[in-house]
């Protein structure tokens, strides 16, 4: 919890700024100033949020609440729609995306909901920690009874140090996020506990210097019953 409030003290006290700031000066401001202010406020809001959720999220995994209904999901159209949803934000950082995949379908039996939040996060993740005008990587492929999902990146790779503490709760690793953006140390750790209650795996092949490898595999769909 202690962690949890400094992370969110942070964006808390530049949402108050930021609206001091509009209250007190807002005579003086151009309509652009405004409306810049007020991006940054939805900014911080959303970091807040982000950071909320997270929270939300772990104590149902650690409380035995959260519920898992496991279904035919087609990876493919599920990692399209996350990769148009993060174009704009790669783009800001002149990242490109690519996506490599061999057949027209993955079904995987997996919960909707879930794997799309593992994908959110780790998609996030290539991207927030990739340095400008790089590339992330995201591929699919069938490998015997099971999906295989890559998603690489050309950041600056973990050490052998860091990828012994990645996947615990509350992680500060040594890379950190190329443009400011925000961490909450939770991400990777409910990646995990959402794939292993999948019934899937994940783990990360990574080399210092060289970028990151995160792969996650479910079970093919066709091969569930």
């Amino acid at each position: 919890m202690a962690i949890a409030a400094h992370d969110l003290k942070n964006p808390l006290s530049a949402i108050q700024g930021l609206a001091e700031l509009i209250i007190n000066d807002y005579r003086t401001l151009s309509q652009q100033e405004v409306v810049d202010t007020l991006k940054m406020i939805v900014n911080s809001s959303k970091q807040m949020f982000d950071i909320v959720d997270n929270i939300l999220q772990v104590n149902a995994i650690e409380s035995e609440k959260m519920r898992v209904s496991l279904q035919e999901v087609d990876i493919l159209s599920t990692a399209h729609i996350l990769l148009e949803r993060y174009t704009t934000q790669a783009r800001a950082k002149n990242i490109t995306l690519h996506f490599s995949h061999q057949e027209e379908v993955y079904y995987a039996q997996v919960d909707l909901y879930l794997v799309v939040r593992v994908f959110d996060n780790l998609i996030s993740n290539a991207i927030k920690y990739s340095p400008f005008d790089k590339n992330v990587y995201v591929k699919l492929s069938r490998r015997e009874k099971v999906i295989h999902c890559e998603i690489r990146d050309e950041g600056p790779g973990l050490s052998e140090d860091d990828q012994k503490k990645l996947f615990g709760k509350f992680s500060r690793l040594t890379p950190i996020p190329t443009a400011q953006e925000n961490s909450t140390g939770l991400g990777l750790f409910i990646v995990k506990k959402l794939v292993e209650a999948m019934q899937g795996r994940v783990w990360c092949e990574s080399e210092l210097g060289k970028g990151s490898c995160f792969v996650v595999e479910f079970l093919a769909a066709s091969f569930s019953g």
